[in-house]
């Protein structure tokens, strides 16, 4: 707990610059090759250092079984928002054939995993994936950031239109985000349920923070966007161990 307070401090200044370039939804971020559709889960929890190589052992085995595999999973580095996310530490993204968590398919994968950590929340639903190789790319040195959002819902059709105009002028920008993947969510547990989950990334930290030091106007447009369009959000700075 302490060291996540510590965390969160630390890279409070820093989290406030990337949330800006977690506002957009799926359709903003397409790039030219969309792989097959398939089933998402996003988990998020707490836990203690020591106990989470266990916790990845865990749900990996139990995934596998219910026809999923682990494509992202490591620390969250810092969180910022206003979902209830109770101090989280640890990240998990499943990609699976079936739905996992309700319907006909429910199968309880989280089991054993409800019993090893803390604060457990899954969001759930159809994920796209982006790129040539999608999630199933080694993160490397990749610096990613997600971005878990519920939207007002007031002016959809101006929020399509200013989403496309972002998406432009960002594709004229040096050292800009790639999405990986977008998760349209229809099931969560654990906390309420958002509208959609962004996962992009940059090729390296020093690409973020190029990126946002060089181009305070777009941030800005980023920032007006936010105020129009979103009701409820977190942005979670996270490392990948895969």
């Amino acid at each position: 707990m302490k060291n996540t307070v510590k965390n969160n401090t630390r890279l409070k200044k820093s989290l406030v610059n990337a949330s800006l370039l977690l506002t957009l939804t799926g359709s903003l971020f397409i790039s030219p090759v969309s792989l097959a559709q398939s089933t998402g889960v996003l988990g998020l929890y707490q836990t203690s250092s020591q106990m989470s190589h266990s916790n990845i052992n865990t749900l990996e085995k139990t995934a596998h079984q219910s026809g999923c595999a682990i494509r992202r999973e490591g620390s969250v580095l810092g969180a910022q928002g206003n979902y209830d996310l109770d101090s989280i530490n640890g990240f998990f993204l499943l990609e699976c054939e079936k739905p996992v968590m309700n319907g006909r398919f429910k199968e309880d994968i989280f089991a054993q995993l409800k019993k090893q950590v803390n604060h457990l929340k899954l969001m759930e639903g159809d994920i796209n994936q982006f790129g040539q190789f999608g999630l199933a790319q080694a993160a490397g040195k990749r610096s990613y950031l997600l971005k878990v959002s519920d939207y007002n819902n007031q002016t959809p059709i101006k929020r399509e239109r200013d989403l496309a105009l972002l998406g432009k002028q960002k594709q004229t920008l040096n050292n800009h985000y790639n999405v990986e993947a977008f998760l349209k969510v229809n099931d969560a547990a654990g906390m309420a349920r958002p509208d959609e989950v962004v996962v992009i990334y940059y090729d390296s930290p020093q690409q973020a923070e190029q990126f946002r030091a060089g181009n305070p106007e777009f941030m800005e447009k980023i920032g007006q966007f936010n105020q129009d369009h979103i009701s409820q959000f977190s942005y979670l700075q996270v490392l990948s161990h895969r």
